[in-house]
């Protein structure tokens, strides 16, 4: 019989079980003739106050060990029950030689600095720390990577207030999550890297990932306080665990990430136009849409990448016989707000490079993340991550910072299986009738804890084949076909990249910095990095699968599964992802925009083919710097309120009023326009200085069919970067003198007119006439500026299931999320000179902590500070913490 689950085939056969890690991959960069310099830096010494708050010695602490009956390394398969644990004392003999102490001081905002003498003592400190701040948040969060929310919450019923449809979110999710294995994958990903060899990357990262766990179970133990929504919903408070670690992990990157369920639709109607007798080019346009790339948008332009790098691109595309006709599909994709620039040293006064990240997400209570500091043996590092998870998504160390966008890289295939009735329970792969790999029923709980309501208990069937979990039940328009998914980092449970952020915390080089990002396998993400030198630059990141390019359409469409050599061909070798370092303009920035141009050569399908409307005006922000800037105004950037689409709709409708009278506007779209001219005149900023703010926020800019038509689209995609394209092209007609199209003139009407009725609809409940400019403004304020936030809600989950009523917000500057600014997403902000001691500011809305614990101060300390579109200091040095006004210290003993 076949092996059960095909390994996931790495570069050159890469024959370790971390084939996926990239520590070979790396190696290949360099034989181009590319080299970084090496950046000098030493850790800095620290010394702390005689202040001590000390924690008995010989606390009692859980092991993270993850039991290790009911499945074999390799793949998820059955898992043992999730609460088992293995109870783990301090030796009899334990003395002070054994005990770690570790210093862990509170600032005035509640963010935790972990000094410790080794690096599990620092991951410690920041599992103790996490507890202290977010053990509810950690708590649900692991339900939900469990698909255990409706056991506690109930089903979850929810009406769509767009369409009316009625859906059960919470046991709906927990069905999706189990059918896909999360916890499964969770808990053999720990087994393994707890099985790798002693010494070995992954049985390191398994040891640090159990301190961090024995930090979070020593509070456990005994927390000094619980937040009142463990007794309303009675959730358990059982032990932390490695697999939790990268359970929240993959519950934080699967919403960024494209599923691949849709494919299965795709198939159908490539099948059915086969059958019709289409051509390719038909085909082509109804599955992947207008394949449209705007050369002009990416991050990477081809004159900064080496000659080098280009060659090996080409050569690798010819070896596997590669495609990359897909690679600006004309959809309109998903609308991201994420944004983060690098400026080089060169440019700034200072001589240092400067970087500013803001990972958008709406901002809830609590916050979806969590800022802290910690200090080992072999790295320093502050920034943000996942309560629950060690991992800082965005950060900074000694030597290097970096800030991500989502990028949305295609890690996920469908496979069509081959059954048969006559073969019940089997499935054909290469001629062979197999069995299931895991054939298991699962109880799903379906009670709302608080209430006492309870509803029947629903089965969930997980089955496992040679791609991975057969995802039949959840694919839309399946037609009576078995499907299952192979999709990283579900197929490789041997590597985590956990892995690699270790690598990146402790790289004191521009090369070990790049090694450590090729060992980020998920998800998927634009990394905007900057080192102290004054090096700038960007890597599309994540392990991108390879697709065989004799399936049609592979990446786009569920593929055969009934021929094992339909399956990845590798991973992407890094050094051939898209990335750029000190490009030639001095900035690099990512406003989830297109990542390189039409010449790239090998297959890459993540996010739109052109421009977004904030990576646009970055753009002509960082252009119009001067040659050498000062740090403050690069710093500024980040507050900028202008709107760029409705700016230039504005622009554009003046442009053809005035000077193309031959194709004259409605009255509708003039008198719109009337009010939009004096907005923009006075900024076109979306702070409400100007009463037609209110216009200019109901403003659509993207690209579809009903309000451009087919030939536009071709022309110029779907979307938002359609729509960015479109605008650039038609200032550049203007400048040339050629004018504008009837089509031109057509859409910039429809766009004032479906404004202004949009407005008028919104105004309507509060008896305001659409006329009525005056009231524009106070409406504004009340309606928009002033956001009523979830408290107690998350990613993937709507606000109206939230565990607690509504937090409204004070007024802020800009809501609208086509700004810079964009405050209900400003879920983190950080700004920094890599090298330069205490330059990092941030702020983290609303606060650090989720009430009803410890530090209730810090649950809306940040408020005052977002509200003002500032940022606060965030220092790592001890006269740094203590500048800052109140903080506390204690010490913790780790045996």
């Amino acid at each position: 019989m076949m092996s059960s689950r095909p390994a996931v085939p790495g570069p050159r056969e890469v024959a370790d079980s971390s084939a996926c890690g990239g520590k070979l991959w790396t190696s290949d960069f360099f034989k181009y003739g590319f080299n970084f310099a090496a950046l000098a830096g030493k850790a800095r010494r620290r010394t702390h106050s005689t202040l001590m708050k000390t924690l008995h010695p010989f606390l009692l602490l859980l092991s993270a060990a993850v039991g290790l009956a009911g499945f074999a390394p390799g793949r998820p398969g059955a898992s043992p029950d999730p609460e088992t644990v293995t109870l783990r004392y301090p030796s009899p003999d334990s003395g002070p030689e054994s005990v770690e102490t570790i210093d862990l001081y509170w600032d005035a905002y509640g963010v935790p600095h972990v000094f410790a003498q080794s690096d599990a003592g620092a991951y410690y400190g920041a599992g103790y720390a996490c507890a202290r701040l977010r053990l509810f948040q950690m708590s649900w969060h692991r339900l939900m990577y469990q698909g255990r929310l409706a056991e506690f919450f109930g089903p979850g019923t929810w009406t769509n207030p767009n369409n009316g449809v009625v859906k059960d979110i919470f046991t709906e999710w927990d069905r999706k999550v189990r059918l896909l294995g999360w916890k499964r994958y969770a808990e053999a990903t720990a087994r393994n890297l707890q099985l790798a060899a002693a010494g070995s990357p992954e049985r390191e990262i398994f040891d640090l990932l159990s301190a961090y766990c024995d930090g979070v179970n020593a509070y456990l133990l005994n927390p000094t306080t619980t937040h009142s929504l463990f007794q309303d919903y009675q959730i358990p408070l059982t032990p932390w665990t490695p697999a939790d670690c990268i359970g929240i992990w993959t519950r934080l990157g699967s919403f960024f990430s494209p599923d691949g369920l849709g494919e299965a639709a795709k198939r159908k109607t490539y099948e059915d136009m086969v059958a019709q007798g289409a051509t390719r080019e038909e085909i082509l346009e109804a599955i992947v849409g207008a394949v449209v790339c705007d050369d002009s948008a990416p991050v990477v332009q081809q004159a900064d990448v080496p000659a080098g790098i280009q060659a090996a691109m080409a050569a690798y595309a010819t070896n596997f016989g590669l495609f990359s006709e897909t690679n600006c599909p004309g959809g309109a994709g998903t609308p991201a707000f994420s944004e983060a620039f690098a400026v080089h040293g060169s440019r700034s006064q200072s001589g240092k490079a400067m970087l500013v990240g803001e990972p958008r997400v709406t901002v809830h209570m609590p916050n979806d993340f969590l800022e802290w500091h910690m200090k080992g043996a072999t790295f320093e590092v502050r920034g943000i991550g996942l309560p629950g998870s060690p991992n800082l998504l965005i950060g900074s160390t000694t030597h290097h910072a970096w800030s991500l966008t989502a990028l949305g890289m295609d890690q996920a295939d469908l496979y069509q299986l081959e059954t048969d009735a006559a073969h019940p329970d089997q499935y054909r792969l290469d001629g062979q009738w197999l069995p299931w790999d895991v054939d298991q029923t699962e109880t799903l709980l379906i009670e709302n804890k608080k209430t006492g309501q309870s509803w029947p208990p629903e089965n969930v069937r997980y089955r496992e084949c040679h791609w991975g979990p057969v995802v039949t039940e959840i694919t839309p328009q399946n037609q009576g076909k078995e499907y299952a998914r192979k999709a990283l980092p579900f197929a490789n449970p041997f590597h985590h990249t956990s892995i690699g952020i270790l690598a990146m915390f402790r790289a004191t080089d521009l090369r070990q910095f790049v090694s450590g990002l090729s060992q980020w396998s998920f998800p998927s993400a634009n990394v905007i990095f900057a080192g102290e030198g004054g090096d700038i630059g960007y890597w599309a990141n994540g392990h991108l699968p390879m697709r065989q390019p004799s399936q049609p359409l592979a990446g786009f469409m569920a593929q055969d599964g009934s021929l094992s050599a339909n399956d990845w061909i590798e991973i992407l070798p890094h050094h051939l992802l898209p990335w750029v370092v000190n490009p030639a303009q001095g900035f690099v920035h990512s406003g989830n925009h297109m990542t390189i141009g039409s010449w790239y050569p090998i297959p890459h399908r993540p996010g739109p083919g052109g421009e977004s409307g904030r990576s646009r005006r970055l753009r002509e922000l960082l252009e119009a710097l001067p040659a050498v800037a000062d740090p403050a105004q690069i710093r500024r950037i980040h507050t900028d309120a202008v709107a760029i689409g409705p700016r230039d709709t504005t622009l554009l409708g003046v442009w053809i009023r005035d000077q193309q009278p031959a194709t004259p506007l409605s009255q509708k779209a003039l008198d719109a326009l009337q009010h939009l001219e004096l907005w923009q005149q006075a900024g076109a900023t979306m702070d409400n200085q100007h009463y037609a703010t209110a216009l200019a926020h109901h403003l659509r800019m993207y690209f579809r069919l009903d309000s451009v038509g087919a030939q536009m689209l071709d022309q110029y995609g779907g979307g938002e970067s359609g729509f960015n394209f479109w605008a650039k092209d038609a200032f550049g007609r203007i400048g040339q003198g050629l004018g504008l199209t009837q089509d031109d003139v057509d859409y910039v009407q429809y766009l004032l007119e479906d404004g202004w009725d949009r407005l008028e609809s919104s105004l309507a409940p509060d008896g305001i006439a659409v006329n009525d400019h005056q009231q524009w403004q106070a409406w504004y304020t009340q309606n928009l500026q002033t956001p009523d936030l979830a408290t107690w809600t998350t990613l993937g989950i709507p606000d109206e299931l939230a565990l607690q009523m509504p937090w409204t917000a004070p007024t802020l500057i800009s809501v609208h999320g086509g700004t810079i600014l964009h405050q209900t997403g400003q879920s983190y902000s950080m700004s920094l000179e890599p090298g330069v001691l205490d330059s990092a500011l941030s702020v983290l809305p609303t606060g650090q902590s989720e009430g009803e614990n410890d530090f209730p101060q810090h649950q809306f300390d940040q408020v005052p500070i977002w509200q003002a579109g500032a940022l606060r200091p965030s220092p790592t040095s001890l006269s740094g913490i203590q500048a800052l006004g109140s903080w506390n210290h204690e010490v913790l003993q780790m045996p």
